[in-house]
């Protein structure tokens, strides 16, 4: 729901046409208000009847009202309105995303270690590693990037989520990485994710690659205990890997890829 509030409202604003943006949209994001933007004008009374659907009527609301509403507090004097179209129309969408899945990831994280027992104890596990694979993703891609500019690491640094095995030491060694190599420096103090990134080095492979592989083997074991819930976390992340599995498969048919080794880069669930 997040990716497709997001990619909406900076399509619209860029002059997108409603009905392909529609299309688009990952089918398991999709709320009933949606198709209330096939009316919306690009002015600023369509655009605040746009955030009026989708950031006060849906679930995630209250995610984007905490992004929004810190910039606004610094910026006192400023139309919210032309605050948010201005984040939009400057901002990468992915760092807006980025920012946002942070604020449910904590959010998400506080609800699981309420509930207590055997589902606070396995989603404890499985979200940690969720916000150390997020912030280890987030450092790569940034490096060509201008967050990678030490004047922007701080923006960088608001990214990470408050909780993981690399929070809070290893987050705060983040802001002065710039490159690969540094990264793998500061992960030297944490086993699990240094034998991930050397072997990602040796091995010529993408580290996203094979943390997502590392994801997998956890959820697996989300399946095992009895009375809790967090196997509908795991499933739910299983036929999300399912879904990269036939992009991953079809890419490779379309461009007539005959490398086996290349081919089978796709990672089995069981």
């Amino acid at each position: 729901m997040i990716n497709n509030i997001c990619f909406v409202i900076s399509s619209l604003i860029k002059g997108g046409q409603p009905e392909q943006l529609l299309a688009k949209c990952d089918p398991l994001g999709k709320f009933p208000y949606m198709k209330s933007i096939l009316t919306f004008e690009n002015t600023d009374d369509g655009f605040m009847q746009l955030y009026g659907t989708f950031l006060i009527d849906t679930p995630v609301a209250k995610y984007f009202e905490m992004f929004f509403s810190r910039g606004i507090a610094t910026n006192a004097n400023e139309n919210p309105l032309d605050h948010i179209s201005q984040i939009f129309k400057e901002e990468q969408i992915d760092v807006i995303n980025d920012m946002l899945k942070k604020l449910w990831l904590e959010d998400f994280y506080a609800f699981t270690q309420e509930l207590g027992g055997t589902t606070a104890a396995v989603m404890k596990e499985m979200l940690e590693f969720e916000a150390d694979r997020r912030a280890i993703s987030i450092m790569i891609n940034s490096f060509s990037t201008p967050l990678n500019d030490p004047n922007r690491r701080d923006d960088r640094q608001e990214l990470f989520a408050s909780f993981g095995k690399l929070y809070p030491d290893g987050i705060k060694m983040f802001k002065e990485v710039g490159a690969v190599d540094q990264l793998g420096t500061v992960l030297e103090s944490y086993p699990v994710y240094y034998e991930i990134f050397d072997k990602a080095q040796r091995d010529g492979v993408e580290i996203e690659d094979l943390l997502y592989e590392a994801e997998v083997k956890l959820n697996r074991l989300g399946f095992d205990g009895q009375s809790h819930f967090a196997c509908f976390w795991s499933y739910v992340k299983m036929k999300e890997q399912e879904k990269r599995n036939i992009f991953w498969i079809t890419e490779c048919i379309n461009q007539k890829l005959k490398d086996s080794e290349m081919i089978n880069r796709w990672i089995p669930l069981f």
